[in-house]
């Protein structure tokens, strides 16, 4: 049973927020984009880190793989995430000390500043399946969101 869904974090109306929740563009889009919440620029050969306001279930044995869209490097565009990646667990969702809001670090490679308006997307997300070892002995529950689990 599929029971992955996007939603807003809490003190987020999904009324109006002002921004989308992930979207995918097309049928065939395996990407959820991700919508910007505020306006933001990011310095030439610099790092700016922004809240999407959204957090996400996720399927138990299941994960969210987030990349840049494939256009933030193209168009005099020179924008990385500073991980390259992110793997947004299953357990990261609401656990105890984090309601599970997904953030993001973009870097600007370029010379000039490049500025997202309010609802740009800016990322895009891929739900996957994940496996473990026949001798895997992980018991330990997630209780914080960022890093919690050691840096």
């Amino acid at each position: 049973m599929n029971n992955n869904k996007f939603e807003y974090i809490r003190g987020i109306s999904d009324s109006r927020p002002g921004f989308d929740l992930p979207t995918r563009a097309t049928k065939s889009s395996c990407g959820y984009d991700f919508h910007t919440p505020v306006e933001f620029t990011v310095e030439p050969h610099s790092t700016t880190t922004i809240r999407m306001g959204v957090k996400c279930r996720i399927n138990e044995g299941e994960f969210l793989f987030v990349a840049p869209r494939s256009s933030m490097g193209f168009h005099g565009r020179h924008i990385v995430l500073t991980n390259t990646v992110g793997l947004i667990d299953p357990d990261y969702y609401s656990n105890p000390n984090n309601d599970g809001e997904i953030c993001a670090r973009f870097a600007n490679l370029g010379d000039e500043p490049i500025t997202f308006k309010k609802n740009d997307r800016v990322m895009q997300g891929v739900f996957l399946k994940f496996d473990t070892t026949s001798d895997d002995c992980a018991t330990n529950e997630r209780v914080g969101g960022l890093g919690s689990t050691g840096d």
